[in-house]
């Protein structure tokens, strides 16, 4: 883990200052190379991605308290994975006014009497949406077992579906993000991808 996280910058920004904040804290180390996963770009046309390289229990968790601390009349879209929930979650829980969703890819456990469904339904109460996604297990496509890696096309729709959920109907963010949904769709119906099979848990 400190390896990974000595091979490139600890957190990576994309998108404008103003917009709406997006924090991904990412186990695996992805944008390492100083740019987000080229699946993620399209959102940053309405939003501002902070791309949290992890390890989970050392600098990532502490940008994440600093974020959620700094800002101000802005509530914040935060994405995890695998391990890394428990701890996302445990931070989020200490200012969960300040988070607007929530999405975890591969936890643990998505049980709601798992530590999971516990935090997830202290968010909920604040106002916050959050969700859990499962990649299936023998699903080959993935060429690793999980948590599948934060840059798939598949994890994208699923952050965005989420993000849009908070968005009212007339959201120039919700309308950004469903012209991209319906391109992506229209590439994997054309042979670009093969969709996974998936499950996805509320809380309630």
């Amino acid at each position: 883990m400190t390896d990974m996280a000595a091979r490139g910058p600890a957190i990576v920004w994309r998108g404008p200052v103003d917009a709406d904040l997006a924090v991904v804290l990412d186990p695996a180390g992805e944008a390492s190379h100083g740019e987000l996963p080229a699946t993620w770009r399209p959102l940053t046309d309405k939003l501002r991605i902070g791309w949290v390289r992890l390890p989970a229990d050392g600098p990532g968790l502490a940008a994440l308290t600093s974020i959620l601390s700094e800002t101000k009349g802005r509530r914040v879209h935060i994405v995890t994975a695998g391990v890394a929930t428990e701890p996302v979650l445990w931070v989020a829980g200490t200012q969960p006014r300040k988070v607007k969703s929530l999405v975890a890819i591969d936890p643990q456990s998505c049980a709601p009497d798992s530590p999971w469904g516990e935090w997830a339904r202290a968010l909920e109460d604040k106002g916050a949406v959050v969700r859990c996604f499962q990649t299936a297990q023998e699903d080959v496509d993935l060429r690793r077992p999980p948590p599948a890696p934060l840059g798939l096309p598949e994890v994208v729709a699923w952050v965005a579906e989420t993000i849009a959920a908070t968005e009212p109907p007339s959201s120039g963010l919700r309308d950004t993000i469903a012209r991209g949904l319906r391109a992506m769709r229209r590439h994997r119906g054309a042979g670009g991808g093969r969709a996974r099979r998936t499950t996805g848990f509320r809380t309630r």
